[in-house]
């Protein structure tokens, strides 16, 4: 596999143009799924070359989902749908095959309600935003949080137009280390974040009491494209459900505990 990913790598550094840095990622992304080994995974990983790799795949990877979150909203139409017709987001271009949105994370909440929640890292794609909007457990507000001023603007245009409740929503361009946490008593933490620990720990020092927090972690060789965080009662959290909702991505439930 570490053969497979250098010569992925040559072709990216040696591609001339787009269309082969395409090329290349979707073969990265087709190795990603095809491997369910995790012990093949946890080979790569201690690996000579793997953090070499992980460095130059990871940077790589955001810029690529990034483009293609904004070429998916981009692409939507501007008109409003007519009045008797479902608003309904399009799948995106990047889920996995079965993906359901966030509905299988949101099933982990069962019949709890919370008043505000927040997205962090929501991107130009509001797949997430428009997920708990029409989930029917916010009654308040859902934020979203993006450091990207254009991605967080055209994700607030959006989910305005495909979201249930235009009112219920807003977006925030800032860095979520700088958001205030203080009405979030829900906080999904989406997969291409750095630095979930200190986002953790900010929200466990600035949110409410009972704040749950929604933390999406990779998995086998999404890994090798996102960060991790492994919260412990130690950091003041406890995982109180989780689920698998790709194959390359485990969320889990978090409820703040006292150190």
């Amino acid at each position: 596999m570490t053969e497979h990913l250098t010569r992925i790598r040559r072709r990216l550094l040696d591609a001339s143009d787009a269309p082969d840095a395409e090329s290349a990622m979707g073969e990265l992304w087709r190795l990603c799924v095809s491997v369910r080994d995790s012990e093949l995974v946890d080979a790569l990983e201690r690996s000579p070359g793997y953090r070499a790799l992980r460095a130059f795949f990871s940077v790589r990877w955001a810029a690529h989902v990034r483009q293609a979150e904004f070429r998916c909203s981009l692409s939507l139409p501007v008109s409003e749908p007519a009045a008797d017709a479902p608003r309904r987001l399009p799948r995106s271009v990047l889920a996995e095959e079965g993906y359901r949105g966030v509905a299988d994370e949101l099933s982990l909440l069962g019949p709890h309600r919370v008043r505000d929640a927040a997205v962090i890292g929501c991107g130009p794609f509001p797949e997430s935003l428009v997920g708990l909007q029409t989930c029917g457990l916010v009654t308040g507000v859902v934020t979203g949080v993006d450091r990207d001023v254009a991605a967080a603007r055209l994700a607030e245009q959006v989910a305005r137009r495909y979201g249930p409740r235009p009112a219920g929503l807003r977006t925030v361009a800032t860095d979520g280390g700088s958001f205030d946490f203080g009405r979030s008593e829900l906080v999904l933490l989406v997969n291409g974040l750095a630095h979930k620990a200190e986002l953790l720990e900010r929200i466990r020092q600035t949110a409410p009491p009972g704040v749950l927090v929604l933390l999406r972690n990779p998995r086998l060789l999404g890994r090798l494209l996102y960060e991790s965080a492994h919260p412990t009662t130690a950091d003041g959290w406890r995982v109180i459900a989780q689920v698998d909702p790709t194959l390359l991505s485990r969320t889990l439930l978090l409820e703040r505990t006292e150190h």
